[in-house]
């Protein structure tokens, strides 16, 4: 500023208003950075506007100025908009006109605010710096994602990796694609439902989520009961449970799944009592057990919520594939040493 102000001289004049603590002198609204350029520059006078306004009409000049400081971040300058809109009353029409930006644009900076709530961010410091570094571009993206913490990593991910708004569009389009239908449904739309629709999101939203993780290779141990047990539709076919259960699904989620795309299809929720039931259908394709297939696999899922949050108690994936000729009941009978009696019950 200071390098203008000596090139092409004071082009804005700053702006002053009387000052109600010392009659005679004056305070000054806007044109801060002005001010303390000329001062560096040795001014000795510096042309100003007399402006006759309230303590609120300063705040709001000194956010329009806030605005148009260097070096404010996108997210920075989303929240001045929100004061300008919800303190003064300020329409995104008039917040552009103001600053000769589009409706637009202000209303696409506004949206970043909608990326967590001000609750989640106090308690997730990290994801707040990394919000002040994402750009209004960035935000547009990540607002397609409807899962909040997924939504969360991403956030860190593209400053942590600096990637560009090409880097998140093809993540994020990957991300869609691994989900399926489940994806297009957006489980954390807040809405004034009925207990029991938005009790039936939160849980849909959980399993999503455990799905995610599992590509990302992570394992969740927090969405389980230390009482789980599964029944897998990969050999073998028996039912674990405990450690070993949680051991197995553990190894799952840390080796093969992050080797796999997957869509879910069907996903339905009821609610009994403390209990939720959950049926899905889930389509896998890529390396399993160390060969290049496709599976299409039918699970129920059974979670308790006696400790305050929702988690998984049992698993049961069925193949849905069509069996072979070859039944099971065919192999039995041949195996049978004795006749099978007519009256044996």
């Amino acid at each position: 500023m200071a390098q203008s102000l000596a090139e092409n001289g004071q082009l804005t004049l700053i702006k002053l208003r009387a000052s109600k603590k010392n009659p005679g002198s004056y305070e000054l609204v806007f044109g801060h950075r002005r001010f303390l350029a000329a001062r560096r520059l040795g001014w000795k006078a510096i042309k100003a506007e007399i402006l006759d306004i309230d303590d609120g009409k300063a705040a709001q000049e000194s956010l329009i100025e806030n605005f148009e400081r260097d070096g404010l971040t996108d997210y920075e300058k989303a929240l001045v908009f929100e004061r300008l809109n919800k303190e003064f009353g300020m329409t995104c029409d008039e917040i552009g006109k103001k600053l000769g930006i589009s409706k637009q644009h202000v209303s696409n900076y506004i949206s970043m605010l909608d990326l967590f709530s001000a609750e989640y961010l106090a308690s997730n410091v990290d994801v707040r710096e990394a919000l002040l570094e994402v750009s209004e571009h960035h935000a547009r993206l990540l607002l397609r994602v409807s899962d909040v913490t997924t939504r969360a990593d991403l956030t860190k991910k593209v400053v942590r990796e600096k990637l560009t708004v090409k880097d998140l569009t093809n993540m994020v389009v990957r991300l869609r694609s691994w989900f399926g239908n489940a994806q297009e449904i957006d489980y954390s739309q807040e809405t004034r439902e009925p207990p029991e629709i938005k009790t039936k999101r939160e849980i849909a939203n959980l399993l999503i989520d455990k799905f995610k993780m599992a590509h990302r290779g992570q394992f969740p141990e927090q969405f389980f009961d230390n009482r789980f047990s599964i029944y897998s539709a990969f050999p073998p076919y028996e039912k674990v449970e405990s450690d070993i259960a949680l051991s197995r699904v553990k190894n799952w989620f840390c080796k093969d799944a992050p080797k796999l795309t997957s869509t879910i299809e069907n996903l339905k929720v009821e609610l009994l009592g403390e209990v939720a039931l959950v049926t899905l259908n889930i389509c896998y394709s890529g390396d399993v057990l160390g060969a290049r297939a496709k599976l299409r696999a039918g699970g129920t899922i059974i979670l308790t919520n006696k400790t305050g949050s929702w988690k998984i108690l049992h698993e049961h994936w069925s193949n849905l594939e069509t069996p072979p000729l070859r039944t099971p009941v065919e192999v039995n009978i041949r195996a049978t040493k004795k006749p099978i009696s007519a009256n044996r019950r």
